[in-house]
């Protein structure tokens, strides 16, 4: 639950952080300061590096799921709707799903696919998508949401004997030096330092970036990766209602739809995932 409000939440937040720092300073910033954060974590609680053989897996993941696909939808988001990027990152559920039954063995069963075409449908119909736009930026963000899907796959199979904050942390700092480079090279914008923007940052470093990539880790170590990652379509649903109740956003009758659609197509793909006895006994 601390995470799907964390990053629902964020639509609002990242709405004031738009306002002070150009876009790919604000995840560069975001990924070092929450790398920061897990390396204090680490050496206050002493929590050991992970092996040597893990490295180059949290290296790559890191980079895909923290740096890649970060900076790719910051581009899609100036020639695509705000709602069309935000369905086809998440679409990386799909490619999860697809991902984890081939390398993974994960059971696709009729189920659980119907209630991922449930979800995509109703995160649809939620933000009110225009698919109008570049047909480039298009697959660039089919490809941005596959990235993450394969660095899921790679935290799942690659990962599974890690300690999962030292894992994180590897991750974030890898993530994190990409940003920043990208930053360095290709922003030229000024930041506005303010108490506002400030706290924006705050929230995206602490509690959008250590603490919940964490909780994310944990969550594809618990549960098949193709149910985690239809379970984070809830994400966009808090980030409307965040809207609906801080910004003062409508709250349509195609909206109310969408997020019935959608929570109805996770509880089904999770219920899927259960063991007979368990949902018996519900």
């Amino acid at each position: 639950m601390i995470l799907y409000i964390a990053w629902g939440l964020n639509w609002v937040v990242m709405t004031v952080a738009n306002r002070y720092f150009p876009a790919i300073v604000f995840v560069a910033l975001r990924f070092s300061l929450g790398a920061l954060v897990l390396i204090l974590y680490c050496l206050i609680r002493r929590v050991p590096l992970p092996e040597k053989c893990f490295w180059p897996w949290i290296a790559l993941s890191g980079i895909l799921m923290m740096a890649l696909n970060n900076l790719l939808v910051q581009i899609a988001t100036r020639h695509l709707g705000a709602g069309l990027v935000a369905v086809l990152n998440y679409s990386m559920s799909v490619w999860t799903a697809i991902l984890g039954m081939v390398f993974l063995h994960e059971k696709m069963t009729a189920r659980k696919a119907g209630g991922i075409i449930l979800a995509l449908v109703g995160l649809f119909v939620l933000m009110r998508v225009n698919v109008s736009g570049e047909l480039w930026a298009v697959f660039m963000m089919i490809g941005a949401s596959m990235i993450w899907a394969v660095s899921n796959l790679i935290t799942k199979a690659k990962l599974a004997g890690c300690s999962r904050i030292a894992m994180t942390t590897g991750q974030m700092i890898c993530g994190a030096a990409v940003l920043d480079v990208a930053a360095l090279v290709t922003n030229h914008d000024p930041v506005q330092w303010t108490l506002q923007g400030l706290g924006a940052l705050v929230y995206n470093g602490v509690l959008c970036s250590a603490v919940a990539f964490v909780i994310w880790s944990r969550m594809l170590d618990k549960m098949e990766a193709g149910t985690a990652s239809v379970t984070v379509m809830a994400v966009p649903a808090i980030g409307v209602l965040a809207g609906v109740i801080f910004l003062h956003e409508p709250m349509t009758v195609s909206r109310a739809i969408g997020m019935i659609l959608l929570f109805v197509g996770i509880l089904t793909v999770v219920g899927a995932g259960l063991p007979a006895k368990k949902r018996s006994r519900k």
